[in-house]
């Protein structure tokens, strides 16, 4: 299971991926783009590969599994939300958090806590999310340029 957590700034997500209960490997699961766009996705690790190299790559849009879903921090500090059919919803209310324990994550930043002690939060309380945590900010200019 996932739970990324982004506050407008920065980006978090735990590093656990599972497989039929058990635990496979450690790997973040955000990512920085070459257009300096920040993105998350929760769901299948494969699946997830493939849409964050889709964002970065373009061409035609591979096949995922319907419990996919990523969230993307784009330069200006703005979040936009993306499925498995690539719906894309901008201008997500800011901070956001997506994925197992999403809630817990969410209500973490919204009483002052970073993403990455969301992420922790989350994982102190659920078995699913591990506690190692992946953080990506955006460069210090473009979070001015938000503030």
């Amino acid at each position: 299971m996932t739970v990324i957590a982004c506050d407008g700034r920065s980006m978090a997500a735990d590093t656990l991926v599972t497989c039929q209960g058990q635990l496979l490997a450690k790997r973040p699961k955000v990512h920085r783009l070459k257009d300096g766009r920040i993105v998350g996705a929760s769901g299948p690790s494969t699946c997830c590969q493939k849409l964050v190299r889709w964002l970065e790559e373009g061409g035609e849009q591979p096949s995922l599994s319907d419990d996919v879903a990523a969230i993307i921090l784009n330069p200006d500090g703005t979040i936009d939300w993306i499925d498995c059919k690539f719906e894309l919803m901008k201008g997500c209310i800011v901070p956001y958090a997506l994925g197992c324990g999403d809630d817990i994550a969410l209500g973490a930043m919204l009483a002052g806590a970073t993403p990455e002690e969301a992420v922790k939060i989350t994982a102190s309380r659920r078995l699913d999310i591990g506690d190692e945590a992946t953080v990506i900010s955006l460069p210090e200019t473009a979070v001015r340029a938000v503030a």
